[in-house]
């Protein structure tokens, strides 16, 4: 019995999960995304109509993942800005992360199935 309670053990030490790797985004990566507070901002479009924004504060955190193929337990560095858009009931959630792979990832979501619709009162 208490033999099988070492091997039991010793099974449970040998394969803990430890700390993985930490993928952290680069000094440039990390002017990506400029609003290190909230700002109000006013665009204009070529037609000379101008529109307010809001852009909420860069935040940046750490999210855990398991990494493929190994018991390590890895962080990966995500930055957030939002930006809305009142006059077109428009908001944007702005990302950048970095994978376990080394790249980095810029993505931009919308609330607005019809923004191609919109977007085009912004460009025109």
């Amino acid at each position: 019995m208490k033999n099988i309670l070492l091997v039991f053990i010793a099974i449970n030490i040998t394969s803990c999960c430890r700390d993985g790797s930490y993928y952290t985004l680069n000094q440039f990566e990390q002017t990506v995304i400029p609003f290190e507070m909230t700002q109000n901002l006013q665009y204009m479009n070529e037609k000379d109509i101008t529109f307010s924004a809001v852009a909420s504060e860069k935040t940046s955190s750490f999210e855990y993942f398991d990494e493929i193929e190994s018991c390590e337990d890895s962080k990966r560095e995500i930055q957030q800005s939002s930006l809305s858009i009142s006059e077109l009931n428009i908001s944007f959630l702005v990302n950048l992360e970095k994978n376990s792979s080394g790249k980095t990832f810029f993505h931009i979501d919308t609330n607005d199935l019809q923004f191609l619709q919109t977007c085009e009162f912004l460009v025109v």
